[in-house]
């Protein structure tokens, strides 16, 4: 059985539609809980961060 093919038409109607409902997730707001992880992991790379630009300081002198 060959596939089907689509109409160039239609191909272009389905790809407009699924890009706009794509960059209208892309836009959105995140939700709480995956806000509240990021700013968790922010707080735990901060000590590391502020550790090496400590020593990369002391190796230019």
């Amino acid at each position: 059985m060959a596939p089907k093919t689509i109409r160039p038409d239609l191909k272009t109607q389905i790809d407009e539609n699924l890009r706009r409902v794509f960059e209208e997730d892309a836009h959105g707001d995140l939700p709480d809980r995956l806000v509240q992880l990021l700013e968790k992991l922010d707080k735990l790379d901060a000590p590391a961060m502020d550790k090496s630009a400590s020593s990369d300081d002391r190796s230019e002198s």
